[in-house]
């Protein structure tokens, strides 16, 4: 179902989406037993996350993936940073979401796992191209 999740946010529409599938879909991440479904939650999300649109994606999705940051399983993790990264390439998070996303990553970059130094730095370089100069 997540592979194509895409495909059924435009058949149901933006309001649908946000109102019933948006928080269905948040309760996967509660699911701890199961790393792989919170993991292929975020390798989903960036499509989703452009669909809903910017209200909905920082006020539920933002909140979700901060809270993946300190998720048992690193995979999970990095998949969160990945799409922090996709998401900030895209131009979908205002200044303010950004800036609160780059915060809690940046512990990351202590963590001694360099896929997740990686990811944290692939977020950042991403983050710093859409600010720009003058912000970043």
């Amino acid at each position: 179902l997540l592979s194509d999740i895409l495909r059924l946010c435009e058949l149901l529409g933006r309001e649908t989406t946000n109102s019933n599938l948006l928080p269905l879909l948040i309760t996967v991440l509660n699911d701890r037993s199961d790393w792989e479904l919170r993991l292929a939650f975020f390798q989903n999300l960036v499509g989703v996350a452009a669909f809903v649109g910017r209200e909905a994606l920082e006020l539920f999705i933002l909140p979700c993936v901060s809270q993946a940051l300190s998720d048992v399983h690193e995979l999970v993790v990095e998949g969160a940073l990945r799409s922090l990264a996709d998401m900030t390439e895209m131009g979908l998070f205002s200044k303010e979401a950004s800036i609160q996303a780059a915060k809690a990553s940046l512990p990351l970059v202590l963590h001694p796992n360099s896929f997740l130094h990686l990811g944290v730095i692939s977020f950042q370089a991403a983050l710093a191209r859409q600010l720009g100069l003058a912000d970043s």
